[in-house]
């Protein structure tokens, strides 16, 4: 089960105890203190994953703009060295 799909099986059987739907003797307040101090607990985990994964997905935009800057660079540098050799040979002419 994932994350979101415990914390939603969670919910529900809060809201069915809470209704009194199905209610259990042997749970008792602090049970469902607990259970709801946990889902806000795993509903925060959650976030620190959508801002880790977030951060994640920048880094590797920053990394592939620095690896299309430095072809770029590369590729400008061949240019002006075909330049220069063109501008050589026609010096010698």
């Amino acid at each position: 089960m994932t994350r979101e799909e415990i914390v939603n099986e969670i919910k529900c059987i809060l809201s069915e105890l809470n209704n009194g739907e199905d209610a259990v003797s042997y749970l008792t307040q602090n049970d469902v203190k607990w259970l709801n101090e946990n889902i806000k607990a795993l509903e925060q985990e959650s976030c620190d994953d959508i801002v880790n994964r977030k951060l994640e997905e920048l880094f590797e935009r920053v990394e592939n703009i620095e690896k299309q800057i430095k072809e770029d660079k590369e590729v400008q540098l061949k240019k002006l060295k075909a330049e220069v050799d063109y501008a050589k040979f026609r010096c010698t002419l």
